[in-house]
C-alpha cells in the first residue's frame, strides 16, 4: 500500500469551481458560485454550504459549490478516500463521487464511468453507493445489497467514505470497512472503464432533484471534507488495542507489626503482591472515625504518635483507583515509657593481684628495716 497523493485544500488550486445553474440533473434548484459564503477553507476542512437565497438575475432559489480535481488529482486504479461531515435534511442532495477519463467527453456520459462513492437523498441519514458506465449506460447500486448505508450521526462525526477501483472490481468502503461490491465477472458482458479510465473526484451540495423539495428544513447545510488521499491499495486498518483488564481493589494488608515506644507506636506490615495496584495504604486508629485523608501512607511504615498506658487499636487498608479495600486485622498496642538500663556491674576483684601486691610491699618495707638496723 502506497500512498500517491494527499490534498489538504490549503489552496483551490488543484479544483475547478463549478458556477451557473445547468449542472447535472436538470431538476436540482441550486445556483452554484465561487463565494466564500459557499466554498471556504476552516480549521475544520473545506466547507461547502448550501444557502437558501436567490441572487439577482438567478431562477435558482438555493445557492451552494461544487468543486472537482480533473486534470489535476487523478486516480488510473487505487483507493481513495474522502474523510467528511455531511448534513442532511429535506431536500439535501449532496455527494462524494468520481468521473473517469475523456471518454465522458468524446462518447458522453458515462463512457469514462462514475463512482457514486456517496450521495444522499430525501432528508435520511444514510449514505447510497451507485456505479455508472458503459455505452449503452448501464448502472449498479441503489436497490441492490449494502447500497443503503445507515450513518445515524453522520451529521455530526467525521467518517471516511472510501472506494477501490481497478479493471475487475469497484469496492465502496465507510471507515475502511467494506459496504458494497460490483464485480465485473458477475455483470453480462458490458463497457468496463475502470482501471483504464483515470477518475477524478467531485465534491459538490445539489439541492432538490431526487433530494426532494428543498424549501423546509434548517440552513445553512454544510458539508465538511478533511484532506482526501489516494492510495494504490486500501490502508490497513490498525485493530484496536485490547483494553486492559478492569482494575481490582487490593486487597487487605497482613503481617501487622506494633512495636511501642515513649508516647508512639511504630506500625509495620507487608506489602500487597506485585500484581496488585496499590496508591497509598491507610491507617486506622480507633476505628473507622479517623479521616483516612490524614493518615495516607505511600510506605509500608507508619509512626503514630500516642500517649502512654492507653491501648491503641490500629489496622491497615490499601487503596488504588477502583476504591478501598478491605481493612487488616487489627492489632491493640499500649504505649509506655522505657525504664533505662541499670548500670553495668563492678568488675570483680582481682584478689591475686592483690596479694602480689601487697607481698611485693611487704618485702620492701623488710627491705627498708633491714637497711636502717644495718646503719
Amino acid at each position: 500500500m502506497t500512498l500517491i497523493w494527499t490534498e489538504d485544500f490549503k489552496n483551490l488550486s488543484k479544483w475547478r469551481v463549478h458556477t451557473g445553474e445547468n449542472w447535472g440533473n436538470g431538476s436540482e434548484d441550486q445556483r452554484y458560485t465561487t463565494r466564500l459564503e459557499n466554498v471556504r477553507l476552516t480549521d475544520e476542512g473545506l466547507v461547502i454550504e448550501a444557502r437558501r437565497e436567490q441572487l439577482p438575475g438567478s431562477t435558482r432559489k438555493f445557492t451552494s459549490a461544487r468543486i472537482d480535481s480533473r486534470g489535476t488529482l487523478v486516480l488510473l486504479r487505487g483507493y481513495i478516500e474522502v474523510p467528511a461531515r455531511i448534513e442532511v435534511t429535506e431536500g439535501s442532495f449532496p455527494a462524494i463521487w468520481t468521473l473517469g477519463g475523456e471518454q465522458n467527453y468524446k462518447r458522453g456520459w458515462p463512457g469514462g464511468g462514475e463512482i457514486d462513492v456517496v450521495e444522499c437523498a430525501g432528508g435520511r441519514s444514510e449514505v447510497r453507493h451507485n456505479v455508472h458506465a458503459g455505452d449503452p449506460h448501464w448502472q449498479h447500486g441503489w436497490g441492490k445489497p449494502g447500497a443503503r448505508q445507515a450513518i445515524p450521526d453522520m451529521a455530526t462525526a467525521f467518517h471516511a467514505y472510501g472506494v477501490f477501483f481497478d479493471e475487475t472490481v469497484v469496492r465502496f468502503y465507510i471507515d475502511r470497512e467494506e459496504t458494497m461490491r460490483v464485480q465485473r465477472g458477475s455483470l453480462p458482458p458490458r463497457d468496463w472503464p475502470f482501471g483504464t479510465e483515470p477518475q477524478w473526484v467531485l465534491l459538490n451540495y445539489a439541492l432538490g432533484s431526487v433530494g426532494g423539495e428543498p424549501l423546509n428544513g434548517t440552513w445553512p447545510r454544510q458539508m465538511t471534507v478533511r484532506p482526501v488521499r489516494a492510495y494504490t491499495a486500501i490502508p490497513t486498518i490498525t485493530p484496536p488495542e485490547e483494553p486492559p483488564p478492569p482494575l481490582a481493589k487490593p486487597g487487605a494488608p497482613t503481617g501487622l507489626r506494633a512495636v511501642p515506644g515513649d508516647g508512639r507506636v511504630t506500625l509495620s506490615w507487608d506489602a500487597r503482591p506485585a500484581s496488585e495496584v496499590v496508591d497509598i495504604y491507610q491507617v486506622y486508629v480507633n476505628g473507622e472515625n479517623t479521616p483516612p485523608s490524614d493518615l495516607a501512607v505511600p510506605g509500608t511504615t507508619y509512626v503514630l504518635t500516642a500517649p502512654n498506658g492507653i491501648p491503641v487499636s490500629l489496622r491497615v487498608g490499601a487503596h488504588n483507583a477502583a476504591g478501598y479495600g478491605p481493612w487488616s486485622a487489627p492489632v491493640v498496642v499500649i504505649p509506655a515509657a522505657v525504664e533505662p538500663p541499670p548500670p553495668p556491674p563492678p568488675p570483680p576483684l582481682d584478689l591475686a593481684g592483690i596479694r602480689a601486691d601487697l607481698l611485693s610491699a611487704s618485702s620492701a618495707v623488710e627491705a627498708a628495716i633491714r637497711k636502717l638496723a644495718g646503719a
